[in-house]
């Protein structure tokens, strides 16, 4: 229960509500990189990496159970949201580019994509905002530096895509 609680934190505690409507506009060809587990932490999945992080923060049990009642307050609305993803995602993939109402199709999916980007923005921004509420001004100012770290540390891989183990530049 403890893991399971702890593992959901991470999931909750830093999620970048604004970063979260570009990815899922970006993405909705794609479908989430973990296949929707993560709901609104990006780079943070799994329970080993909820568990270090809510060690790091160091939860009370009270504030477990706490976390673990938001996120499964939310998991029905993210579960419909991701639903939504992969019909359009489906959509536009069996679009086919020869059919007179191909644009049509293309434009509604687009704005299905805005809709479903706004309602994740929504969920998670509101999901962010009960676990803020649970965590103490002292895991607050944890969690803000623990999430500039990650942010600089996704920053430094973003600059390193292209090359080789070396540090040169691949040849493509």
């Amino acid at each position: 229960m403890k893991k399971h609680a702890t593992a959901i934190l991470l999931g909750l505690a830093l999620a970048g509500a604004v970063g979260m409507s570009a990815t899922a506009a970006d993405r909705a060809d794609r479908g989430p990189p973990d296949g929707g587990r993560d709901m609104v932490m990006p780079g943070m999945m799994g329970s080993h990496g909820m568990e270090r992080f809510g060690q790091k923060l160091g939860l009370s049990a009270e504030q477990q159970a706490s976390l673990k009642a938001i996120m499964d307050a939310a998991r029905p609305e993210m579960d419909s949201i991701r639903a939504d993803m992969k019909s359009n995602r489906e959509t536009l993939r069996n679009a086919d580019p020869g059919d007179p109402t191909y644009a049509t199709t293309v434009a509604n999916a687009r704005n299905v994509a805005a809709d479903v980007a706004g309602r994740m923005v929504t969920a998670t921004s509101q999901v962010r905002a009960n676990v803020w509420a649970v965590l103490t001004p002292e895991q607050r100012i944890k969690a803000k530096a623990m999430q500039a770290e990650r942010r600089q540390r996704m920053s430094e891989r973003r600059k390193d895509r292209g090359k080789d183990r070396g540090g040169r530049d691949r040849e493509m």
